[in-house]
């Protein structure tokens, strides 16, 4: 119970006596309840005075931890309106100088405070809590807050727990004792103080205000009636950390013997190694003149200092505030004297594993591992040393993202197939007369000249005739046709075996569903188009790139290409049954076993319809590919993988997804299409210098080995290698190419080069749009602007109540449809995955660009003026994560 009564006009009697029951308030902070009594005699009288009410408080903060001192800076005044608040002494918004406020630094400083509440009635308090809150007035120009007490709080940090209540009771005299850190779920700190509000005012002065209150039980029935209210603050004010600035450097110095270490012992114990006094083969050996940078370690590019090594070598970065520092060293700017032959290249990093000894300098890039540097610190460790290389190489590598696998592309679904694409294999110059069937009917193109490898695209064949010749010259087609050297012929009804899918890219064409053997069975099947459908084998790329990116597409499955599988490539992860994860019926796969080390591969079922490779030699990472021989795969495949005996449901009668686990093998790919992309990376590897030499490795860290046996090149030639392979994360490669002095084993260069291939997940984005209104439905148009499958999972339709509710909802066909006794589905009603009607997940699918019509279809007639009246009208969630919002329908 909480009341708060006035000694005000409305509590006063004649001539202003107190009514009797009237609050008093006597001092700040202390209330009492003067109940006056009347007695019989005229001349007598006497007056009961109940027990008063107090509570008080007083905050302090420390900035030097847990241990104090704590300070408290504020005093108790009373306000004109009778209630208690607490002030700052000072004039004109300023603290006076006797005021002590307490100093915190940005991001240094833990700010500790502390509260001691004291019941100072004579009656118990109960539901003692504390509230405490930044205070958001408005400051003057000196940092002091302006303005009367107008609760303006940030409630966030709070320095309580999540909540108030500090003590069930306090009896009087009784007082309890708190700190900010006794509440370990809202700790303040410097970040929350200082580093948030110090630096939006002049100053920095923060003022953090207490609030307690409590419920006072004035007459003694064990229950609190009477809240009471008492208030106070502290100030911080936060500054700048002052600190000791820190140090980093050391030297460049030249590593006579390519160990990779500095040859040279600190013999005066100063911690400065190659200074005057140091012992050994390299203490002389610094290197004048060389660019050092501090650059930022995040974009090594971004130089935040530089300077240039001293007479000795040495270099040294003052001045710095404690933190994280990166140093880039410049091998271009080594002076050419340092090497009598050769370029000068820095030497292998790390070795040894005595940082104040080694070489810091990445041999590729020229920055070292970041320092992390503390007040007053001097680190004289990060280091570079520099060889020379007696023969100049350089390598170059570049990477190449492969567009997606058109294994969904499905022959039925582009009839009529109107475009066929061919990469010729014959004799060079060729022209060739495209015709809509037999010569002499329609001519579809004439083109020449052809070269050997050229890819040539016929459009303008669907329909009839199935069967379509190209007449073949050997020059511009004369009209007698003395230099046609024969003719090709292609099937288009999609039953050529040999050419109606991706499985038959790079398979040889023309001479259709024959093995007639005057055909010109002489061009390789790229590709074909019709009914908006199209599968491409060879679609161009772009050229190699010094960094790649690409969006990973959405798990591919049964479902969303829509095919069953071609190809299907698996990760050997070498583990048990155990980590199968799948959503395959379980009756219709199963794990048996455990894999071994480098287990064998073999088929068990069906070895007429799927090949599988490798069949040996597995390792942990490695990928594992079953391809089919015809049409599919059959109802199920079943492989021994060492001791582990695998079966897989492959009809699409079960669900198959990339991402289902069997035992050892991680589905990744889908015909071609998965969880990543497949990457070509290129490598030059060139001898810039004037004599032979023999380059006897060229190694990936992530491929291994790319050099098949040593190659010699001479003055200016080049060595060309090429790898692919599938990346499924983020991926830095780096390769390294050896070089030797040709004819002889002695290593004359090592030269590196990466390549990072960025991916990203995929972003999934539909759009709406209102399409029609009518008196019974209403449509709009969904596009998905993403690159991956768009499924609608739930929605939710705002519609005016006339109209009934939802009878059928139509996207590709009927995904929801009203049954009797099935649920209602009227305005604001939430769809859920439970709900839809239609078990074809496809039906609520939307592919990567296509839009389709959506149409919600009502059970009555509904007044159309009555979706004015609509100001919100819901949306759709997808699978995929994203969400689109019913545009205003009218």
């Amino acid at each position: 119970m909480s009341r708060m009564l006035r000694n005000g006009p409305e509590n006063r009697g004649a001539f202003g006596a107190p009514r009797r029951g009237a609050w008093l308030q006597w001092a700040p902070g202390i209330f009492a309840l003067a109940l006056v009594l009347a007695c019989s005699s005229s001349d007598q009288s006497f007056a009961w005075v109940i027990p008063h009410a107090c509570i008080k408080a007083e905050k302090s903060v420390s900035t030097t931890g847990l241990g104090g001192p704590f300070i408290r800076n504020s005093v108790t005044t009373t306000n004109p309106d009778g209630t208690l608040t607490t002030s700052v002494p000072g004039a004109n918004n300023v603290p006076a100088p006797t005021v002590k406020v307490p100093t915190a630094f940005y991001g240094d400083t833990k700010v500790v405070y502390k509260f001691l509440v004291k019941n100072c009635g004579e009656v118990m308090l109960y539901n003692v809590r504390l509230g405490d809150c930044i205070d958001t007035r408005s400051v003057g120009s000196d940092g002091f807050l302006l303005g009367a007490s107008d609760n303006k709080c940030v409630w966030d940090p709070l320095l309580v727990p999540s909540t108030t209540s500090i003590a069930q009771s306090l009896s009087p005299t009784q007082s309890v004792t708190l700190t900010s850190a006794s509440f370990p779920l809202n700790p303040i700190s410097s970040v929350d103080i200082c580093g948030t509000f110090g630096r939006s005012r002049t100053n920095g002065i923060v003022r953090n205000d207490l609030v307690i209150k409590a419920d006072a039980d004035l007459d003694g029935d064990g229950v609190g009636e009477k809240t009471i209210v008492f208030e106070d603050l502290n100030l911080v004010q936060c500054k700048d950390f002052q600190h000791a600035y820190a140090s980093v450097g050391d030297r460049v110095w030249r590593d006579l013997n390519g160990n990779g270490v500095q040859d040279c012992l600190d013999s005066n114990n100063n911690g400065i190694i190659g200074d005057a006094g140091d012992t050994g083969t390299e203490c002389g050996a610094g290197i004048p003149g060389v660019t050092v940078n501090l650059v930022d370690c995040q974009n090594p590019t971004s130089v935040v200092s530089s300077m240039q090594t001293d007479p000795n070598g040495f270099y040294l970065f003052q001045n710095l505030n404690p933190g994280r520092y990166c140093v880039r060293f410049d091998a271009e700017t080594v002076p050419p004297v340092t090497c009598a032959t050769g370029v000068p290249q820095f030497t292998t990093q790390n070795v040894g594993g005595n940082d104040s000894f080694d070489s810091d300098a990445s041999p590729i890039t020229g920055v070292a591992p970041a320092v992390t540097l503390v007040s007053g610190q001097t680190d004289r460790t990060v280091d570079a040393g520099v060889i020379c290389k007696a023969c100049q190489v350089a390598i170059d590598k570049k990477c190449q993202v492969q567009p997606p696998a058109t294994g969904s592309f499905v022959c039925s679904n582009a009839k009529p197939i109107d475009s066929l694409t061919m990469i010729w294999t014959g004799q060079d110059g060729i022209y060739i007369k495209a015709w809509k069937g037999t010569p002499g009917t329609t001519l579809l193109a004439t083109t020449g000249p052809i070269a050997k490898g050229e890819k040539v695209t016929v459009t303008g064949m669907g329909g009839s005739p199935l069967d379509q010749i190209w007449e073949i010259f050997s020059g511009l087609p004369d009209p007698q046709g003395s230099n046609k050297i024969g003719q090709s012929q292609f099937h288009i009804s999609c039953s050529d075996i040999d050419m109606n899918g991706p499985e038959d890219c790079g398979k040889l064409a023309g001479n259709a569903k024959t093995t007639n053997t005057a055909l010109l069975n002489l061009w390789i099947f790229d590709g074909m188009a019709g009914n908006g459908e199209a599968l491409s084998c060879t679609p161009s790329t772009q050229s190699g790139q010094d960094a790649c990116s690409f969006v990973a597409e959405a798990a591919p499955s049964c479902l969303s290409l829509r095919a069953k599988p071609q190809t299907l490539t698996f990760r050997y992860t070498g583990k048990d049954c155990g980590a199968s994860s799948n959503s395959q019926a379980a009756d219709k796969w199963s794990c048996s076993g455990i894999p071994g080390s480098s287990p064998l591969i073999s088929i068990v079922k069906d070895p007429t319809r799927i090949t599988v490779s490798p069949t040996s030699g597995l390792s942990v990472g490695d990928l594992l590919t079953v391809s089919t021989i015809g049409t599919d795969m059959g109802t199920e495949i079943q492989l021994q993988v060492g001791g582990q005996a695998i079966k897989v449901h492959t009809s699409c009668s079960q669900p198959l997804a990339v991402g289902d686990i069997f035992g050892s093998l991680e589905l990744l790919q889908f015909n071609g299409r998965g969880a990543g992309a497949q990457v070509t990376y290129s490598y030059q590897v060139k001898n810039n210098g004037s004599a032979a030499v023999d380059i006897t490795s060229v190694s990936d860290d992530k491929l291994g080995e790319l050099l098949g046996q040593t190659t010699r090149l001479e003055a200016g030639g080049t060595l060309a290698l090429e790898k692919t392979a599938l990346v499924t994360q983020t991926t830095t490669n780096q390769v390294t190419a050896t070089a030797r002095v040709a004819g002889s084993g002695t290593i004359c260069n090592q030269v590196r080069d990466l390549v990072t291939v960025t991916m990203t997940s995929p972003t999934c984005a539909v759009g709406a749009s209102f399409y029609g209104l009518g008196d019974y439905s209403v449509k709009y148009k969904l596009t998905n602007a993403s690159a991956t499958m768009a499924t609608l999972d739930t929605m939710m339709l705002n519609f005016p109540g006339s109209y009934g509710s939802i009878k059928e909802i139509r996207l590709d066909g009927t995904i929801y449809k009203y049954a009797a006794g099935g649920a209602v589905v009227g305005p604001g009603v939430k769809i859920g995955a439970s709900v839809w009607t239609n078990p074809d997940i496809t039906k609520r699918q939307l592919n990567p660009g296509e839009t389709r019509v959506l149409e919600v279809i009502f059970s009555k007639k509904g007044v159309r003026s009555d979706w004015l009246g609509i100001t919100s009208f819901g949306g759709m969630t997808f699978k995929e994560g994203c969400q689109a919002t019913f545009p205003v329908t009218r």
